[in-house]
């Protein structure tokens, strides 16, 4: 996979001021999950929207744990996921299924954001345009935005529910903005980053939360 090196990682940090719109990633990024790598793979988040799943599957169709739990199995196969499966199956809408089972307390899952936070506070006063991308479903987003107290510095917030890839997402903000004035900021080279760069973006990459210090 294309990394950036260190040395053009500095560099872009060196150009800051010249960004004008600032587009951050949110899981793994302004937080960290407790699975794999800090990431949502096996995390109680991903944990609990499968339970939360199953447990619409029982109730919305009475049958047993093990049955449901079955059906989930074979959804998670799906090329878009749980929501895909249920939505049809049940005749309610994506969204629906999210409200459904993405409705989670973010303070018992998310963590490390306290120096990300910070960051965002400081691009804002300093009249940065930020903008909120992604992939995660609306109820999750607007949840994690009140709990961080976050939500009025993001100038948009954009949610999985209204885009197919974030590669949409980079070419609409290109067409909008010169490219040389966009950074992205997240934490998967592949989705966050890699698509914002092939457009002229500048990049950065965060591994860790405490990577936001090189920011502020």
């Amino acid at each position: 996979m294309e990394k950036m090196k260190e040395t053009e990682k500095f560099k872009e940090i060196d150009i800051f001021k010249a960004f004008k719109v600032i587009v951050f990633d949110m899981d793994g990024t302004l937080y960290q999950l407790d699975g794999e790598d800090g990431t949502f793979k096996n995390s109680t988040l991903s944990n609990t929207v499968i339970a939360n799943s199953v447990q619409l599957v029982i109730d919305k169709e009475g049958c047993s744990a093990p049955a449901a739990k079955n059906l989930i199995a074979e959804a998670l196969k799906d090329s878009i996921g749980i929501s895909n499966v249920l939505s049809k199956r049940f005749g309610i809408t994506r969204s629906q299924v999210f409200d459904l089972t993405w409705n989670i307390d973010p303070k018992f899952v998310i963590k490390n954001f306290d120096i990300p936070k910070l960051a965002v506070q400081k691009l804002r006063l300093d009249g940065k345009r930020l903008f909120l991308l992604t992939a995660a479903p609306r109820i999750w987003m607007e949840n994690v935005m009140t709990k961080l107290a976050l939500g009025e510095n993001f100038e948009r917030k954009i949610h999985g529910e209204m885009f197919g890839s974030k590669t949409e997402i980079f070419e609409s903000l290109a067409k909008e903005f010169r490219p040389e004035t966009i950074l992205s900021i997240g934490d998967q080279f592949k989705a966050d980053l890699k698509p914002a760069q092939a457009l002229g973006m500048s990049i950065f990459e965060i591994k860790d939360p405490n990577d936001f210090e090189k920011l502020i």
